[in-house]
């Protein structure tokens, strides 16, 4: 089942480690510690050129368990259409990817105005993803975080798998609370 969660706007955050809170009712939260910074990845803007679209594709492809996402050409696709608007108009600066040594790790693409009716009017997160041997070294928290950083006090919203515990988990540190 999948959830929509909300970041409210203007939300500023006091990381749990220095005794701030997450913004998310206790009952809801999840139970985790924050994982560590990514440590050698650089994150920057992802570039919209033709082999850069279709490196994060193929990184797309590899992140999601066998046929999730279609074929690897399916998935170049699905990176295409996200670069030329069709889920609302890309955030040239919050869309963004982590590289180590030169090759994509993860990525978070992110659009303002998207053509869904329950997130209507938000920045959105349409897709985080991590290349499997990459996870749990704080990864896609650091581009959520980025991603936040460079979107400000906007409301964002995204869609994550209610049985997605690493996601909720980032998200949920992040602010995000369930719509």
């Amino acid at each position: 089942m999948q959830l929509t969660l909300v970041r409210p706007a203007g939300l500023r955050l006091r990381p749990a480690s220095l005794g701030g809170r997450t913004g998310v009712p206790e009952e809801d939260r999840l139970r985790a510690e924050p994982p560590e910074r990514a440590e050698g990845v650089d994150i920057r803007p992802i570039s919209r050129d033709s082999e850069s679209i279709e490196r994060i594709g193929r990184l797309y492809f590899r992140s999601y368990p066998d046929g999730e996402v279609g074929t690897c050409e399916e998935a170049v696709a699905d990176i295409e259409a996200a670069s030329a608007g069709e889920y609302g108009a890309w955030v040239p600066d919050a869309c963004l990817v982590a590289e180590e040594g030169g090759e994509p790790v993860g990525a978070i693409l992110v659009t303002d105005k998207p053509p869904w009716d329950d997130v209507e009017g938000l920045t959105f997160v349409v897709d985080l993803f991590v290349a499997p041997d990459k996870r749990g070294r704080g990864i896609g928290d650091a581009l959520v975080g980025a991603a936040l950083a460079a979107v400000g006090g906007r409301e964002v919203g995204l869609r994550v798998e209610s049985e997605n515990a690493a996601a909720r988990r980032i998200y949920e540190r992040h602010g995000f609370a369930a719509r």
